[in-house]
């Protein structure tokens, strides 16, 4: 009878070991509530970008060749601010929203003038084919 009862309890511990589901670990960019932001330049030239968020002080402005791009990892989910310039000084943005583990891409075009513009010399596409102008800022 012992060995009846030492093979039933076996089987039920080892029932209750193999049942057990482990669970998917949570992604880095869902725990700490961040995404991913690309930004390309078709502009013809050679330009400077940044990303924003919040009132962060600190800037990640960077220089993209024409053709080139940048992605700027670990963004905090929110508003988020999209700048660009050609010459380091006179800087334009857009605001957008970025979702957690969301991978956004944004294009910078030359305004050719084909589009009313806000006196902006460029124009943003967030990939849903619709061209936005941004808008002059002081960016300090």
């Amino acid at each position: 009878m012992k060995k009846i009862t030492f093979i039933a309890v076996l089987i039920l511990l080892m029932g209750v070991m193999f049942s057990c589901e482990k669970e998917d670990p949570i992604p880095y960019c869902e725990e700490h509530n961040v995404g991913t932001v690309e930004v390309k330049n078709s502009t013809g030239y050679n330009i400077w970008t940044d990303v924003t968020w919040g009132d962060v002080i600190v800037n990640y402005e960077t220089r993209v060749s024409n053709g080139g791009s940048y992605t700027y990892n670990d963004i905090p989910a929110g508003r988020i601010e999209i700048w660009i310039s050609f010459n380091g000084s006179d800087w334009y943005f857009e605001y957008e929203s970025l979702s957690a583990c969301e991978e956004m891409t944004f294009t910078w075009y030359l305004d050719t003038g084909a589009r009313k513009s806000a006196g902006s010399p460029f124009v943003l596409d967030i990939g849903d084919g619709n061209l936005v102008s941004p808008t002059l800022k002081d960016k300090n």
